[in-house]
């Protein structure tokens, strides 16, 4: 019989408790399996309405939506501002958009990019020419900046949405991380002035892992209907005239099926809900740790945000690999941070604008504790312990 000790506590595991079940036994009773159908429909509305935007698109995952704001949004040839740590969906998108990248490195404080990072390397390295900017290292023009927001909290997004507006630079936020979270008591979407409407865009990820899951998709957001009418057209094949098969522009199958929407609808349900039970298990992870560990760190949050606690991480005073190690020998699904983007071969080419190489710190010393939003205090106080032995 398998105890206690025995049982494995996964990274992130997907709850799946409200009404998925239901809705998708209704979607495969319609016939509406496959793409279109009401559930599209609806989880598109819930969506467009959390982040306080005109107009959402569901997709088959996070990458997709970040490909399609790329395409939208910038310029083949040109750069893209992107954080040197974080999951790689963003920098794929951006290179295989023909963009590329130039990382920028983490804030020590936050552990969000780093905004003051971001201003010197536009007023160090950049000149405008013609209304338009030019790094002077690698004499192309840089276009645009891809926020992610890590671990659910948000970067400074006043600052950075100034910065971008004094550069005329075009904003994609990677809300992977991040759904429901508010910026000053407001949705996302409230953070984008009118008239910037067509130059900032969200995109966010249903994956398994996430705080909400449709099992795969992903979806774009904004407060332009034509960026959304846009990237629904070349999601959709860009088929022009559905009778005579008339693609008009290159489009791509990136829809997302009236199944997958349906577990959506279902998870949008206790969105607010699982938001309040993660900020819980935040709250609680970080005082047993404080109870029973010194020297470990966890990031200032962003003052200005209402983050979703997604996934708690942690800085060690030592480096994580051996308790890592540790601690999945014991069954316990600790992760590392990833690896910082400019250290990875395909991306090594890219320009790298650093402080004191912060990415590269908080790789080698951090944990992604065990942050499923089903895990219970119990399993905490596990981890928690199996950690401060680990690190002894």
């Amino acid at each position: 019989m398998q105890t206690f000790e025995d049982r494995s506590i996964d990274n992130y595991a997907p709850l799946l408790n409200g009404r998925e079940r239901d809705y998708v036994l209704h979607a495969i009773e319609s016939g509406w399996v496959s793409y279109g159908g009401r559930y599209v429909k609806e989880f598109e509305t819930l969506l467009a309405q959390t982040f306080g935007c005109a107009d959402a698109v569901t997709v088959a995952s996070g990458t997709c939506a970040l490909q399609l704001a790329f395409e939208l949004a910038g310029e083949r040839d040109t750069e893209i501002l992107i954080p040197a740590l974080t999951f790689a969906a963003p920098a794929s998108a951006a290179v295989r958009a023909g963009m590329h990248p130039v990382f920028i490195d983490l804030n020590p404080q936050t552990w969000q990019i780093d905004d003051e990072l971001l201003a010197a390397f536009l007023e160090e390295r950049c000149v405008r020419r013609d209304g338009r900017v030019v790094n002077t290292a690698s004499g192309r023009l840089v276009s645009s900046i891809c926020l992610v927001h890590l671990w659910g909290d948000l970067a400074r997004l006043d600052r950075i949405h100034a910065l971008a507006r004094q550069w005329n630079l075009v904003v994609i936020h990677d809300a992977a991380q991040c759904l429901g979270a508010c910026y000053k008591g407001m949705p996302l979407g409230a953070s984008v002035p009118d008239d910037r409407a067509d130059q900032i865009i969200f995109t966010t990820s249903f994956n398994a892992n996430k705080i909400i899951t449709t099992g795969a998709g992903g979806a774009l957001i904004a407060k332009s209907q034509s960026l959304c009418r846009k990237a629904r057209h070349l999601s959709s094949t860009a088929k022009a005239d559905t009778m005579s098969f008339f693609h008009d522009d290159y489009g791509l199958n990136f829809r997302m099926s009236n199944i997958n929407a349906a577990i959506g609808v279902a998870q949008m349900e206790l969105l607010f809900d699982r938001i309040h039970r993660k900020q819980k298990l935040y709250e609680y992870y970080a005082t047993a740790i404080q109870k029973r560990m010194d020297g470990v760190r966890l990031a200032q949050r962003t003052p200005e945000s209402a983050g979703v606690f997604w996934m708690t991480c942690i800085e060690l005073p030592q480096p994580s690999r051996s308790v890592i190690e540790k601690l999945v020998a014991q069954h316990i699904m600790v992760r590392p941070v990833w690896i910082p983007l400019p250290q990875l071969p395909v991306y090594s080419r890219f320009q790298y604008y650093q402080h004191d190489a912060f990415s590269t710190h908080l790789h080698e010393h951090a944990i992604m504790l065990p942050s499923g939003p089903g895990i219970t205090e119990a399993q905490v106080d596990r981890v928690v312990s199996a950690l401060a032995e680990a690190c002894r």
